[in-house]
This record gives C-alpha cells, structure tokens and sequence, in this order.
C-alpha cells in the first residue's frame, strides 16, 4: 500500500487535500503490477528479453513469472523499461523489436478513463510525466502556461506522442511543456470539470469564499476518480508554482485565467452576439473558481 499524498503546503483542510483524500479513498481493485502485466503478455503468445543488460539477452518464459520478483542478469527489478518485447507476427517469419504499448497508442483525444485503464495509471503518463519535469526543472520559469512554445514544436511532440513514440522532455523547453500540458487538457473528449457541473459550480463565485470551498468540495467528490487524479496533479503544480511567483511572476490570479479555459468550461458554441456578455460572465466565474481552487 502506498504512503498517503502530502498536504497541501498552505491550508491543511484545502480542496486539492480533499481530492486526494478522494483519489487515496477510491474504491475498485488494485491496479496490476508490472508482473501481472508481463506474466499475461507472455501467455498471449510474447516473448520477453531485458533491455540493455550487460550480459547476454534472456529471454523470459512463464514459468519464470511465477514469482512476484523478477531479477534481470544483474539482479534489478525488471520494470517495462529494461524489456522489449517480442509479439508474434502472423505475416511474418520472424518477430521484430517494439517498445511494449498496449493497445492503441493515441493519447490526445481519448476518453481519460480509456487512457488511465489502458496505462493501469491514475494520471496518464504524459501529464504525469510533463508535471515532474517541470517540478524539477521550471519552478521559477518566468510566465509559464502563460507563454506558450512554438505551436509546430507542441504540435510535433503530440503527434510523436500518439504515434506511441517514448515520452521524454529531457532538453524540451519548458514553455513548449506546459503548452502541451493545455493542449492535452482541451483535446479531452470531455471537460475534467464535466459541463452537467458546470452551472452549479461556477454559481459559487457569487457566494461568500469559505462557503465556496465547502460547496465545492462536494461538488467534486461527484467526479469519476480519474478526473479527480488529474485535477490534484494539476492543481496541486499550481500550487508549487504559487510559492515560486516572485521568480516566475505566475500568481493564482494568473493561472486561473490560463488554466479555467482548459479545466472548467462550455463546449457550446455562441452564435448569438446578445450571448456574448452571459459568456463572459460564465469565464469570469469559471476562473474565479479555479483560482478558489488552488488558493484553498
């Protein structure tokens, strides 16, 4: 069983402490372990090699799964990275090396409950991934979600990404991160903050601030489990970014108004001029809810 998630680093009762007591609290089996998952695909027919090892390959039958631990020649835990994986090809006479993907490889534009299945993850691995990075390396990057990398550049990472190549900043300019971090949030076939919610939790901007967060503590404790997985890891970066403003010149003001387009809004699209003012009003409160969101 893993350590439960830490506080929030400002309020101990805050909103994204209440969505991972959600996510900690979620019911449903345990996610399988890398073995489970190697041990199924060897008895679909795969054959298994480790990676990289400084002694010959060796290949990995079933019976060698029997255990829970798996060493490699030199005695590491295998995990998917130090494997390639061998499937059998009808058209062929012999088996080509391939990174093991299961299923499709498409991540942008997919449901997020397909993409955290597939991934047996609670966040998908390119969000999870692109926070770490930009933890470790863009705390104190100055405007970050605010400006946005070369469009071509995000663009060509998203497409690489979907075609099932390995996700890995390493070198990647942090700007061009977090863009794709808001272009991965909008292509979800779906709001993470679903838009039956939407209504109900942008009213709470018009009511007093400690009553909002109560309400809309409540409010979310409707989302599916994934969606509440991925608004703490993004929200709970915020936060980090939060307490690096002096450097990086991003408030929670300034993220909200960057983020709240991308987490919490109306996919409807305005036809009517006359509408244009109630739409403004609705993205007002929507930041401001985000905004509620990482300040509490």
């Amino acid at each position: 069983t893993p350590p439960p998630p830490e506080h929030h680093p400002h309020v101990e009762n805050s909103i994204i402490e209440a969505l991972r007591k959600s996510e900690w609290e979620g019911e449903g089996p345990p996610p399988k372990t890398d073995v489970d998952l190697i041990k199924e695909m060897v008895e679909n027919g795969a054959s298994l090699r480790f990676r990289g090892a400084s002694k010959p390959a060796t290949l990995i039958s079933s019976k060698d799964l029997e255990h829970k631990e798996i060493s490699s020649p030199e005695k590491r835990n295998v995990s998917f990275g130090e494997l390639l994986v061998h499937q059998p090809d009808s058209n062929k006479d012999k088996q080509t090396d391939s990174p093991f993907m299961p299923g499709t490889h498409q991540v942008f534009g997919v449901d997020l409950e397909t993409i955290t299945k597939r991934e047996k993850s609670s966040v998908p691995s390119v969000i999870q991934k692109a926070v770490d990075y930009l933890r470790e390396n863009a705390l104190s990057t100055v405007g970050l979600f605010r400006i946005d990398g070369p469009s071509e550049t995000v663009t060509e990472i998203k497409n690489s990404i979907n075609k099932g190549a390995p996700i890995d900043f390493y070198g990647v300019k942090p700007y061009v991160v977090s863009a794709l971090i808001k272009v991965y949030l909008r292509s979800l076939p779906s709001p993470l903050i679903p838009e039956e919610l939407f209504q109900n939790i942008c009213s709470l901007a018009d009511i007093e601030e400690a009553s909002a967060v109560i309400k809309i503590k409540e409010l979310l404790k409707s989302l599916p489990l994934c969606n509440v997985s991925l608004l703490a890891c993004i929200l709970g970066f915020c936060v980090q970014l939060v307490t690096h403003s002096e450097e990086n010149k991003m408030n929670a003001d300034n993220l909200a108004s960057l983020l709240a387009p991308n987490i919490l809004y109306k996919r409807e699209e305005i036809t009517d001029h006359e509408l244009l003012p109630s739409l403004m009003i609705d993205v007002q409160k929507s930041i401001k809810i985000i905004r509620i969101m990482i300040t509490n």
